[in-house]
């Protein structure tokens, strides 16, 4: 009995020790919060601001989060189609584990494996097809930018949004349509889907004249989601650029957004920056998507590069009727590997 209470006394120690702790770390949270970082605003009135100054930015970085993104090691694939004569043709990109962009190259070393009643057998060379970039042909690929013109984007910011945007408007062949959708507090179609490259292009173009105030993430997303799933090309990629987290919407919410990816298998490139919360920016990449976070728009561009050479190899994998009817499907490069849905 003796025995049994010491042990009791212990743990019922250890606990008040982690109680303890916590309400330490709680308490910290709530003063730190609670700090005037610049322009006499803490850090959750900064968030909530519709303007922030330049200088103001430099002072929050060791308040933000460390850059990251999930783009390293990953064979993704960007939409699937059976085609008129009951072939499959695969799109897939991707990158190294040192995040570098795999090549048109590398990719034409792709091996499929195909599994059929548990039995998996890897497919000859000459039982599929490999389609570079350069030769890529038809209605493919739908794309819809989303950009934030929240009050906290500057105007370097959103110069550098349209840089990104337009390097990986112009590595794309002529198998694509984009439309481009702006929110702030409010949110505005700029541009229809068009299958125009130079309309597409001044589209995402800087706007100066567009209202600045707050962050209606979900709402702009939302919309632009929408718009893209209701086309009918065999990849739809959704480009989103945001340095805020949502703080206005009205019309929708982030459940409702990963379930429409989740249901229509749309790829997300989430560009994140500033106040914009890394998790999230995951959470809303869908299955084959991929969010870079970076503490400043000057240093995004940069580290968004190997998508865009990514893109710039896009493949197409053309496996035969005859070879994947009724099979599960998989693409291999080196260690990586992705399956089909």
């Amino acid at each position: 009995m003796l025995g049994a209470c010491s042990l009791d006394f212990a743990t019922d120690g250890v606990e008040k020790q982690i109680d303890d702790a916590q309400d330490e770390i709680d308490k910290a949270v709530d003063e730190a919060a609670n700090v005037e970082i610049c322009d006499g605003m803490t850090f959750q009135e900064l968030m909530d601001a519709q303007t922030i100054t330049e200088d103001c930015k430099d002072q929050l970085q060791s308040y933000l989060p460390e850059p990251e993104d999930n783009f390293q090691g990953r064979l993704l694939i960007a939409g699937q189609t059976e085609n008129e004569d009951g072939s499959l043709s695969v799109f897939v990109f991707g990158a190294d584990e040192d995040g570098s962009a795999l090549s048109a190259t590398e990719l034409a070393q792709l091996s499929v494996t195909v599994t059929l009643d548990g039995e998996a057998t890897p497919l000859e060379e000459d039982q599929f097809e490999i389609v570079a970039n350069a030769d890529l042909t038809g209605d493919l690929l739908s794309v819809g930018f989303v950009n934030d013109y929240s009050g906290s984007m500057s105007d370097p910011d959103l110069e550098v949004t349209a840089e990104i945007e337009s390097d990986l408007i112009s590595v794309l062949p002529n198998i694509f349509e984009g439309e481009v959708t702006m929110f702030s507090t409010v949110v505005e179609k700029r541009l229809a889907f068009s299958e125009d490259r130079m309309k597409v292009l001044a589209a995402v173009a800087y706007d100066s004249d567009f209202t600045r105030e707050l962050t209606a993430l979900y709402d702009g997303m939302g919309t632009g989601l929408t718009s893209l799933i209701e086309r009918e090309r065999p990849m739809r990629l959704l480009v989103v650029a945001t340095d805020g987290q949502e703080n206005e919407s009205k019309t929708y919410v982030k459940s409702q957004l990963v379930e429409l990816l989740e249901e229509n298998n749309v790829c997300v490139l989430m560009l994140g920056s500033l106040f914009s919360d890394p998790s999230e920016l995951k959470d809303l990449t869908g299955t084959c998507g991929v969010y870079f976070y970076t503490r400043g728009y000057g240093e995004l561009k940069s580290t968004v590069e190997a998508y865009v050479e990514s893109l710039a190899a896009l493949t197409e994998v053309r496996i035969p009727a005859e070879s994947w009817a009724g099979a599960k499907v998989e693409l291999s490069w080196g260690e990586l590997s992705a399956e089909l849905k």
